[in-house]
């Protein structure tokens, strides 16, 4: 029961290696191999194997078969181009500035705005109908 969900609060549950097949209609079928891709998240983060490629797949037939381990996500792709990412230091400590202030004036319609992160729903900058010509934060729900 170590792979438990956020919410909802739900009843204990035993979660277990399984073998899942995956059928590929005709107009999806690839011309050659399948890549595919595994990353293990261990809860001691120190064994945990990020994105190693793995052999890849011949589906026979229009179909293929897995064996998804627990606590493992999988990528499947017709691109043999992918590889393992890599990313910089993040930037040094700093205060938040407070008190903070942004009049959304020099996003786009339909953007993110600058230190807002969705928790639930989304928020994109707004242009009002009315003759307003500022820029607000709203909803999209």
């Amino acid at each position: 029961d170590h792979s438990k969900c956020i919410r909802p609060d739900l009843p204990a549950y035993n979660v277990v290696n399984q073998n899942v097949t995956f059928v590929i209609g005709k107009d999806l079928m690839p011309q050659g191999a399948l890549y595919l891709w595994k990353s293990f998240l261990s809860q001691d983060e120190t064994k945990s194997v990020l994105f190693e490629k793995q052999p890849n797949i011949i589906p026979q037939h229009g179909s293929f078969t897995l064996q998804l381990e627990t606590d493992s996500v999988y990528t499947i792709s017709t691109l043999n181009t992918a590889q393992k990412g890599s990313y910089p230091s993040p930037p040094a400590c700093t205060s938040f500035p407070v008190p903070y202030k942004d009049t959304f004036d020099s996003y786009k319609p339909e953007s993110e705005a600058k230190y807002f992160a969705d928790q639930t729903g989304t928020f994109a900058i707004y242009k009002p109908s009315s003759s307003s010509a500022d820029l607000v934060m709203r909803q999209v729900v």
